[in-house]
């Protein structure tokens, strides 16, 4: 089958304006990384208008009328989850220096100081040791999502955010969590996750 799309044009820097980024990278950013964001931005929305209009919530049976969508929430799935991750990762306490390569612990923006929310600001003040070997596991995962999805960017040689290594670091935040924050207020994480849907054993105020 004949490449039908248009093939990206090149072009030099000038004194005021940024570098272009090499044709190929701007080809991958056209054909793969924008098209994969805005299909996980579509799923479920309900409100595009034109030849936007997303069709009707998949059935989950009629593969010809439903994979469009159901390739959407998959999507969806892998930048959510990277999201999810690195707030998860930064909310124990563990970002990376960008000089150094080592596991940091975040830092708020100038001014915004009050806005950030750690685990030390409920009622556990034991921040992720960021000299633990596991905090370098936790480092190169967040930095892995913030280059990966969070921002957009090229020739980082990020570190790998395959679902294999988004487990590892899960898995490492999951026991931290339990041990410091849910086990000590007298909670069960499991169960408080289980419980996220129906909401029946945990209300909140």
């Amino acid at each position: 089958m004949r490449d039908e799309t248009p093939k990206i044009r090149g072009s030099n820097m000038t004194a005021t304006t940024p570098q272009k980024l090499d044709p190929a990278v701007q080809r991958e950013l056209l054909l793969r990384d924008i098209p994969h964001r805005i299909c996980a931005s579509l799923t479920w929305l309900k409100t595009m208008e034109g030849d936007w209009v997303m069709p009707p919530d998949p059935d989950w049976k009629n593969k010809d009328t439903d994979k469009f969508h159901i390739y959407c929430v998959g999507r969806s799935v892998d930048e959510g989850r990277k999201a999810a991750m690195r707030w998860l990762i930064e909310f124990v306490g563990v970002a990376m220096n960008n000089k150094t390569r080592k596991p940091k612990k975040p830092e708020p923006l100038p001014g915004h100081e009050e806005e950030q929310v750690l685990i030390e600001r409920l009622d556990c003040d034991k921040l992720f040791d960021v000299n633990h070997s596991d905090a370098v596991i936790l480092a190169n995962v967040w930095k892995g999502c913030t280059q990966a999805s969070m921002h957009a960017t090229t020739n980082t040689n990020h570190p790998l955010v395959d679902p294999e290594d988004l487990a590892e670091a899960l898995n490492i935040v999951i026991k931290y969590l339990e041990e410091n924050l849910y086990t000590p207020n007298g909670f069960t994480l499991l169960d408080v996750i289980h419980d996220q849907e129906e909401r029946k054993r945990f209300k909140l105020p």
